[in-house]
């Protein structure tokens, strides 16, 4: 199953140069939601490089996903333009580069194909009643397309296991270190803090489909419920954290 990826052209400089490109291309006086001022944004006078306008477009709706919906599209821009020199920071500080990828679970699979998708479907819900939203959806798919999210997740953690095992034989002083931890912590967010609203929601289709996997080190933990499984899957996930928040 193919999962989108169409930020994969997108380095830092890009990512940065769209913000100023957007930036340029703000009112001068913005007093309208984002939403508004997005609408009406020509994406044709941002697009640079080999970018065309709908590719500008996609990416700041990867971009903007995490950021709060309370300023202006300037505010946010501005946010945005932040905390992405704050991510790509951060990779280069935390993460071991040969250290392998976390697979996303099942339903996490599909929320990542449907995320850029259902916002423009649903344009005036928020990303938590969006989240509800998906969470119906996935429990509404047939068996047998559940079975392809299945499929593909197991098929992506044994490469997993097998890509783990070899960091662990050529990077034997990360082994020797695990105590503290290879995988970037984050802080709760506001943003997270949100998600507890859905724990009904999500925790009777979480129960059959999540899977405990752990990077080598991780400290153990006490067991945690179904909805904080995904809750911390979602957030820690560093598949997703690949966009810029």
């Amino acid at each position: 199953m193919a999962l989108p990826n169409s930020q994969d052209n997108w380095c830092k400089e890009d990512t940065e140069q769209l913000l100023e490109s957007m930036e340029n291309n703000l009112p001068h006086k913005d007093n309208h939601t984002f939403k508004t001022t997005q609408s009406q944004m020509d994406w044709g006078k941002v697009v640079f490089k080999d970018f065309y306008g709908e590719m500008c477009k996609l990416k700041w709706l990867e971009i903007s996903y995490k950021l709060r919906k309370v300023h202006t599209l300037k505010e946010l821009v501005l946010e945005a333009k932040e905390r992405v020199k704050n991510v790509y920071k951060n990779k280069k500080c935390k993460v071991h580069p040969d250290l392998p990828k976390k697979p996303l679970p099942p339903y996490l699979c599909f929320f990542k194909e449907k995320r850029l998708l259902y916002p423009q479907m649903h344009p005036k819900l928020r990303n938590q009643e969006l989240t509800k939203v998906l969470s119906k959806k996935y429990k509404g798919l047939p068996e047998q397309m559940k079975l392809k999210y299945i499929q593909y997740f197991q098929k992506k953690k044994q490469e997993f296991k097998q890509k783990l095992a070899q960091f662990r034989k050529y990077h034997p002083d990360v082994v020797q270190n695990s105590k503290t931890s290879v995988v970037p912590k984050r802080s709760p967010t506001k943003d997270q803090k949100k998600f507890q609203g859905n724990v009904k929601e999500v925790k009777s289709l979480l129960e059959n489909y999540f899977s405990e996997l752990k990077f080598y080190g991780e400290p153990k933990k006490t067991p945690m419920n179904t909805y904080h499984k995904f809750y911390e899957d979602l957030w820690s996930s560093r598949e997703l954290q690949d966009l810029p928040p």
